[in-house]
C-alpha cells in the first residue's frame, strides 16, 4: 500500500511537470486547490455522522458514569445553540 501511494505521487508529479513553468503555475496551483476543496467536501459528507457520535464514543473509553453523556443531551445542546436562547424560551419569560 505504501508503494502504491508513492507510485501515485510520482505519476502525479510527472503529469504536472509539463505545467511547472512560470505562466502556467497559477493554473496548476488553482487546480490543486480546487481538487483539495472537493476532496474536503467529499470527506465531510462521508464522515459528518461521526461528529454527532463523538461524545458517545468518548464516553465508551471512560468507565466513569459521570463522564458519560446521553446522545439526546448532545442533540438538545446543539439544537439550543443553533436556535438561540430567544426562540427557545416560552412567551412572556425572559432568557437569562
Amino acid at each position: 500500500m505504501y508503494l502504491l501511494t508513492t507510485a501515485f505521487g510520482s505519476a502525479l508529479s510527472i503529469a504536472l511537470s509539463s505545467v511547472s513553468v512560470d505562466p502556467k503555475l497559477v493554473w496548476m496551483y488553482t487546480g490543486i486547490a480546487i481538487s483539495a476543496f472537493i476532496a474536503g467536501l467529499v470527506f465531510w459528507f462521508l464522515f459528518r455522522k461521526y461528529n454527532l457520535q463523538e461524545d458517545k464514543m468518548d464516553a465508551m473509553e471512560s468507565r466513569d458514569p459521570q463522564k458519560t453523556v446521553a446522545v439526546e443531551e448532545v442533540a438538545e445542546h446543539r439544537r439550543d445553540t443553533v436556535l438561540g436562547e430567544e426562540e427557545k424560551t416560552p412567551a412572556g419569560e425572559k432568557s437569562v
